[in-house]
C-alpha cells in the first residue's frame, strides 16, 4: 500500500487511556481496534511525503482538533503518524515492513508525488 501527503491520519491507537481523540483521528471506539492495528503494523506500506509540503493555510487541510495535535502540516502529521506507528510495533514486538520515502522538492502536487511513487515502484520492480 502507498500513502502519500495525507491531510491528517488516523493513528493504530484503540486504548481510552492513550487515544487523545477518537475516530477517525484513531481506532477509539472504532470497530476494527487492536485487531486492525496490529493487521495494519504487518503490512507493507510505503509512506511518501514531500519535503516541501509545509503549508499551513491550505483550505483542504483539516483544521480539526485531532487533525491539529499531529502537526501544522502535511509533512509533519505524516512523521508523526510514523513515529506512532513504529513506536506501536516496537511496543507490540511486531513486524513492521514499513518504508519512508521523503520526495524532495515537492509540496501537495499530485503529479509531483505519482511521479515519485512510479520511480518508487519502478526500482521496487528491478530488484
Amino acid at each position: 500500500a502507498m500513502i502519500a501527503n495525507a491531510g491528517w491520519y488516523t493513528l493504530p491507537e484503540w486504548r481510552e487511556d492513550r487515544a487523545a481523540y477518537p475516530w477517525p483521528h484513531s481506532l477509539l471506539r472504532a470497530r476494527v481496534g487492536e485487531a486492525g492495528a496490529t493487521a495494519l503494523l504487518r503490512k507493507p506500506v510505503w509512506l511518501l511525503l514531500g519535503e516541501s509540503d509545509t503549508g499551513t493555510r491550505d483550505a483542504d487541510l483539516d483544521q480539526a482538533p485531532g487533525s491539529q495535535a499531529q502537526g501544522p502540516n502535511r509533512l509533519s502529521r505524516g512523521l508523526y503518524y510514523l513515529d506512532q506507528v513504529q513506536g506501536l510495533a516496537r511496543e507490540l514486538q511486531s513486524p513492521w515492513p514499513w518504508t519512508l520515502i521523503r520526495v524532495p522538492g515537492v509540496g501537495h502536487d499530485a503529479k509531483g508525488m505519482t511521479d515519485a511513487a512510479a520511480r518508487e515502484l519502478q526500482r521496487e520492480l528491478q530488484r
